[in-house]
């Protein structure tokens, strides 16, 4: 696949050269913005917070994940979990491409080449490059929402919603959450909010999380990305 061949089966040529345009900027910043203001998305009110299905989705995926189920996931979000704004953050030129002709919002996170791959571990046999693009981008990418006014939910790819988010956040508020005092706050008014595993609820799940545009949420995740400088290698995503 080239740039060439993402134009020639694009329904709308002059976006995708645009969006290819996008993929280049310099920075991950410059690439996040080209990415949100394509989709239409704005910074959201702290004041009012709004329901969840009204946040910014996104979402991260690499040619493996984009090649079976890119235009099923933006479907799925869209149309299943009812989410207005979508944003895919592509961890290689192959996806990039894929959302760039299939006119979906995304900045280019990717590594351009690779230098090796994975001995051992839960990503064994995963190019180096490309664990380290899924490691920093994840919370880079989140830091950079809230720290734009941006509330986001994000979800991995391989994760499905059944219903509406909204529908699906308000049970778990109301039944599910671990300690009574979490409850005791309107759902849209978390600061964070993070998935918890099916056989151990008081293990959080980082492949669906919601966050507000808060001091708190970005005091989060930048203490997340220091704890990934002060220990690195120890974290697969």
């Amino acid at each position: 696949a080239s740039d060439d061949g993402a134009v020639q089966i694009s329904k709308d040529p002059e976006k995708t050269r645009r969006a290819l345009e996008a993929s280049r900027l310099t920075s991950l910043d410059d690439r996040l913005q080209a990415a949100v203001s394509s989709e239409g998305a704005v910074p959201g009110s702290t004041v009012l917070p709004a329901p969840l299905s009204k946040r910014l989705a996104w979402t991260m995926m690499d040619k493996k994940y984009a090649h079976d189920m890119l235009f099923d996931v933006a479907h799925m979000a869209r149309h299943v979990a009812g989410f207005e704004k979508l944003v895919v953050v592509a961890l290689d030129e192959p996806t990039t491409r894929a959302c760039a002709a299939g006119s979906i919002s995304a900045a280019s996170a990717g590594a351009s080449q690779t230098s090796g791959i994975q001995a051992s571990g839960k990503m064994k046999g995963v190019s180096n490059a490309l664990v380290e693009v899924v490691q920093g981008a994840k919370f880079k990418a989140s830091l950079w929402f809230v720290q734009k006014g941006y509330d986001f939910v994000f979800f991995e790819a391989d994760v499905w919603f059944t219903k509406r988010v909204d529908v699906l956040w308000s049970a778990a508020h109301r039944d599910v959450v671990t300690y009574q005092e979490s409850r005791t706050l309107p759902l849209e008014e978390v600061d964070l909010y993070v998935a918890a595993h099916q056989n151990n609820p008081t293990s959080t799940n980082i492949g669906v999380y919601a966050a507000r545009a808060t001091d708190a949420s970005r005091e989060f995740f930048s203490g997340l990305l220091e704890e990934m400088r002060l220990k690195p290698g120890k974290h697969d995503q």
